[in-house]
């Protein structure tokens, strides 16, 4: 069973195009006992009102109906899995039909479509083109003209008036759906540095240099240490490959192009110690696993639109192996140690 409802409208006599009888123009809306798949009726009744009132029209309150002066737009439903609408315009003998298939539509087009019919419907009831003119039948005519009287006058061809212009309807257009905008904030980039690197221990400084990869709040850094100590008992080479992770946060935001930042870091590596003894003394080569953590800050700011130099300082504790020469330590990668580094980053 099909359930039918009504919009009515009214156009006042000071809207531009529209001829209408009355004061005032008024629509009333009446939607089918069941609700259509993806739309509601009051966001329905707002899309009307918004389209009508562009037209001079008011949309009137639910229920209220003057069919003795309103137009009467019907929607035809099958209820209760309506899909196939049916909508009907009537104003006295006017009349207007239009189908709608709501599966045809995205969920978010199918109130503002409904909207824009259900207008075109009431404008082309407010505003019926008019009939075409009959066209006369021609009569007979004689093979052989009749002879005019002399001096009768010629009768005078009558102009036609020109047909009135017809305003085209409404083209039932689909509003487009509105999208959200994209997100346009720039993504972190990884950014790769060189830093030179400068690690103390309790009588050992180990110089080297150490590659970075970088990416928001992390950073990856991966190198090599060396010093020779030298001690009255024997000399020490000390060779460490090291890795490290570290973790960043940030102390200052963007300031003039600079940031300051703090944060924890890990590392692990391997240690190499070749000993050498002076005369009678005996040194022990020693290779082990080595492993630390720190504590950095690190102040960077940027040089050009690319370019950025950072300097960084350190403190922590390492766990790894000692050299020694006649039971005397000479190199040391154990303990307590600083580092400072001066790194410079472009991105990739």
């Amino acid at each position: 069973m099909k359930l039918r409802a009504s919009l009515a409208a009214l156009l006042t006599l000071s809207s531009p195009g529209v001829a209408v009888a009355g004061d005032a123009g008024r629509v009333a809306l009446l939607l089918p006992s069941c609700e259509l798949p993806g739309v509601s009726a009051q966001e329905l009744r707002h899309a009307v009102a918004l389209d009508l009132q562009a037209e001079g029209l008011v949309l009137a309150p639910a229920g209220e109906l003057s069919p003795a002066r309103d137009v009467q737009v019907l929607v035809e439903a099958a209820c209760p899995a309506p899909d196939e609408l049916t909508l009907r315009a009537e104003r006295g003998s006017e009349q207007q039909l239009r189908s709608l298939r709501l599966s045809e539509l995205s969920l978010e087009q199918r109130a503002r479509a409904l909207s824009l019919a259900l207008s075109e419907l009431v404008s082309l009831v407010l505003n019926p083109p008019p009939p075409r003119s009959a066209t006369p039948t021609p009569t007979p005519t004689s093979a052989f003209p009749a002879e005019e009287a002399p001096g009768s006058p010629l009768p005078a061809p009558t102009a036609e008036p020109p047909p009135a212009p017809v305003a085209p309807p409404k083209p039932a257009l689909v509003a487009p759906v509105d999208r959200p905008p994209a997100d346009t904030r720039a993504r972190p980039r990884w950014r790769l540095g060189f830093a030179p690197l400068l690690r103390l221990f309790d009588g050992t400084s180990l110089w080297g240099a150490q590659v970075q990869l970088s990416r928001a709040r992390f950073r990856y850094g991966a190198g090599l240490l060396m010093a020779r100590t030298e001690s009255s008992p024997g000399s020490v080479w000390t060779r460490l490959a090291h890795a490290t992770v570290g973790y960043a946060f940030p102390l200052l935001g963007e300031a003039q192009r600079a940031t300051l930042e703090s944060g924890p870091r890990l590392g692990f590596g391997y240690t190499f110690l070749n000993a050498e003894g002076r005369a009678g003394v005996v040194a022990y080569d020693a290779r082990d696993w080595y492993l630390d953590a720190a504590w950095t800050a690190r102040y960077e700011t940027a040089l050009s639109g690319s370019l950025r130099l950072g300097l960084g300082a350190e403190l922590g504790y390492g766990r790894g192996p000692i050299g020694y020469a006649d039971d005397v330590p000479i190199a040391r990668t154990s303990g307590v140690f600083a580092s400072v580094t001066l790194d410079g980053s472009m991105p990739l």
